[in-house]
């Protein structure tokens, strides 16, 4: 997925994302109820809670942080999302992490495909 795909999806999720017109407690700023944030290893197969879906996505939020196509750099790419070890107002929806992609992590992954 692109970053621009990411970002396109959240808008979608909620229509201030862009223009930064989102409510206070959107889940833009803190994903905490929309994620697994608990920590527990193995991460819980996506989908397996309907609170952690908005407008029929699952999973933007917490279990795994997800890279994406965007890179930083000639040896970095772009983390979206949050993971289930940092809590959701730290490492929400929207939150752009770099790192190396030849670094091994359990708590990053990928998705193959969004279903809207």
């Amino acid at each position: 997925m692109y970053g621009v795909q990411w970002n396109a999806t959240i808008q979608f999720m909620d229509n201030g994302y862009i223009t930064e017109n989102h409510e206070p407690s959107s889940f833009i700023i803190d994903s905490t109820n929309v994620g697994h944030y608990s920590g527990s290893i193995p991460p819980i197969p996506p989908g397996s809670n309907e609170n952690y879906k908005i407008k029929n996505i699952y999973d933007m939020a917490g279990n795994t942080r997800e890279w994406t196509m965007e890179a930083n750099g000639t040896n970095n790419r772009m983390q979206r999302g949050g993971n289930r070890g940092i809590t959701g107002l730290a490492f929400p929806i929207s939150v752009r992490v770099t790192s190396n992609p030849n670094i091994e992590n359990d708590l990053f992954g990928f998705r193959i495909a969004l279903y809207l």
